[in-house]
């Protein structure tokens, strides 16, 4: 039975990642912040008991912050996914993103505008050119594998607080029919995921030959607001009724939207998800349910 690291155990993505993990007959130590995160994952999760642990991680960028957790377990692989949210308060580009993600080197650039997205994108670039900068030089005997979403929507089965405290994708996705709008509003980045499917590849890339030293390009689906707005009207007529009268307003946002054209076909065709992503209706359906269950959960 292989033993499987995950980092940032409590995020949206990496709970599916622990339970495809588990389906596929994994055991699972899970790496988080606040030992009272494992405590509300297995609340949320109580048949993960006796399949998954935790290690507590105050500080990724601490020298030597890692070494008891290797010494004391077998892990088999390690499917690292935690990363410093994208904070508007966070704008110490060392301390809040480039020690986080490199050191446990930016451009000066991001150092001097402070501002948190900026900062997050080049943390998350200058991570990979330090992984593959590793591999290059140290030759190690395990093999890496980088996947590069879209943006990434589903349904969040890790511990959700409040609705206010979102991931940032699923409070994108909740802005969209909360009246946060009148209208549909511009978007952001015209090309999603669904979190299921970014799990799959997760999973997957463990085990697959052609996925050793690689980086991919996954997902990469056509979206704008608009057409997530349509396909919850849709299913507000067959399917969702509660979402009746909560979505906003058309508009013309649709047609100032460049698609990005991202080069997923190689992941795609490598991970087996060619041809099997979901639906907008199942990424989209699914997502509006569990947030309506959350909504009547945490103001009960």
């Amino acid at each position: 039975m292989p033993h499987t690291l995950v980092t940032g155990a409590n995020g949206f993505v990496a709970a599916h990642i622990i339970e495809q993990l588990m389906d596929e007959g994994h055991t699972v130590t899970g790496s988080i912040r606040r030992a009272v995160s494992g405590d509300e994952l297995l609340g949320e999760h109580p048949e993960w008991k006796g399949k998954l642990d935790f290690v507590l991680i105050e500080d990724y960028a601490e020298a030597g912050a890692w070494d008891d957790v290797f010494s004391h377990r077998q892990i088999d692989y390690i499917v690292h996914v935690a990363a410093p949210l994208n904070n508007p308060a966070d704008t110490d580009y060392n301390r809040d993103y480039f020690r986080p993600n490199v050191e446990g080197i930016t451009p000066d650039q991001a150092r001097e505008m402070q501002n948190a997205y900026i900062s997050y994108c080049s943390s998350k670039k200058e991570a990979e050119l330090a992984i593959w900068k590793f591999v290059k030089e140290e030759n190690p005997d395990f093999a890496v594998t980088v996947l590069l979403p879209a943006l990434i929507f589903g349904p969040p089965i890790h511990p959700v607080k409040s609705l206010k405290s979102l991931n940032y994708s699923t409070g994108v996705f909740y802005s969209l029919w909360n009246d946060t709008y009148p209208a549909v509003p511009a978007t952001t980045f015209p090309s999603y995921i669904d979190v299921r499917d970014l799990a799959t590849a997760h999973v997957r890339a463990l085990t697959i030959p052609e996925a050793a030293n690689k980086r991919f390009l996954i997902g990469g689906k056509d979206m704008t607001y608009s057409a997530i707005v349509d396909t919850l009207r849709k299913l507000s007529e067959n399917g969702i009724p509660a979402l009746n009268g909560r979505l906003p307003e058309p508009s013309d946002e649709a047609s100032n939207v460049t698609f990005a054209r991202m080069e997923t076909e190689e992941g795609n065709k490598v991970l087996g998800l060619d041809g099997k992503l979901r639906s907008m209706e199942e990424t989209f359906g699914d997502a509006a349910r569990r947030i309506l269950e959350l909504e009547k959960k945490l103001s009960s």
